[in-house]
Formats: C-alpha cells, sequence, structure tokens
C-alpha cells in the first residue's frame, strides 16, 4: 500500500489476510506507525525561521534610525556652520556700521567748525556793507544755514544708529 500526502501524526496500521481457502483472520495485526512531517515544517524550522524575519526586521529599523540620526546630525553640522557664517556676516555689518556712524560724526563736526565761522564773518560784514553787498551776504547766510541744517540731520542720524538720544 502507498499513501501519499498524509499529514504528520500517529497512525495504526491494520492488516487482516486470508488463505487460499478465502479464510480470513478476524483479528489481523497491527502496526503503529509515525509519520514525521517535513523537515520545512518542523517546530524549530518555523521558530528559526521567525526569528530570523524578526531580526530583519529589527535590522531594518536599527538602520533606518542610524540613518535618520546620521541626516540629523549632518543637519545640525550645516545649521551650525551656516549660523556661525552669520554671525561673522552680522559682527563685520555692525563693524562697518559703526565705522559709518564714526565717520558722518567727525565729518560733521569737521565741516560745522568751518560753516559756522564763514556764517559768523558774514554776519560781521552785514553791517557795514551796502545793500548790494547785504543782499549777497543774504545768500551766503541762507545757503550756510541750509548746509548746517543738512549737517546737523546727518549728525542726527549718526547719533541715532550708534544709539544715543537726540535731544
Amino acid at each position: 500500500a502507498t499513501y501519499t500526502s498524509l499529514p504528520a501524526t500517529k497512525y495504526v496500521f491494520r492488516v487482516q489476510g486470508s488463505n487460499n481457502d478465502q479464510i480470513w483472520n478476524e483479528k489481523g495485526v497491527t502496526l503503529a506507525i509515525t509519520v514525521l512531517p517535513p523537515w520545512w515544517a518542523t517546530w524549530w524550522f518555523r521558530s528559526i525561521s521567525g526569528l530570523g524575519v524578526a531580526a530583519l526586521v529589527f535590522g531594518a529599523y536599527k538602520s533606518r534610525v542610524r540613518s535618520l540620526h546620521l541626516a540629523a546630525s549632518r543637519l545640525e553640522g550645516e545649521v551650525a556652520t551656516r549660523t556661525r557664517e552669520l554671525r561673522i556676516a552680522k559682527d563685520a555689518a555692525e563693524t562697518a556700521n559703526r565705522a559709518k556712524s564714526i565717520f558722518l560724526a567727525n565729518m560733521s563736526h569737521e565741516l560745522r567748525t568751518p560753516l559756522n565761522a564763514i556764517l559768523g564773518f558774514s554776519n560781521l560784514l552785514r553791517e557795514g556793507a551796502s545793500d548790494t553787498q547785504r543782499n549777497d551776504l543774504d545768500i551766503i547766510n541762507r545757503s550756510g544755514e541750509h548746509l548746517l541744517a543738512l549737517i546737523n540731520d546727518v549728525l542726527d542720524v549718526a547719533k541715532i544708529e550708534a544709539g544715543h538720544r537726540v535731544v
């Protein structure tokens, strides 16, 4: 007898026989048979396979986490580099702005001194001048006062940029 595709379990094979006179043996003979599962259907193979799949999933997870950490570290490094570059550029801009403010303040003072002298002398000359000369001196005075107002405005802007209070 041939039995294919039997599930793995324990079986009892019972055989009855007859003789040439057709007399049957009523009791028969029994044989205990154990059919073992194929190697791929054993508990130990399934356990190893399950552990292998779990190890692959865990390895993929750890690899992904590691790549995310590396990307985060790289981005943090780039942010730190850009922050340093921006800080350097900001410091340079502030230094240039302070230098500009100092230059404007110095130039304003340097221009105001001779301009005040010109205005003072033109006022002195007005006292003994003729009408034509007085008109010319008035033009000089108006132009000088206008120029002095512009210089004072520049000086005020320089003071504001330097953080001083303008009165």
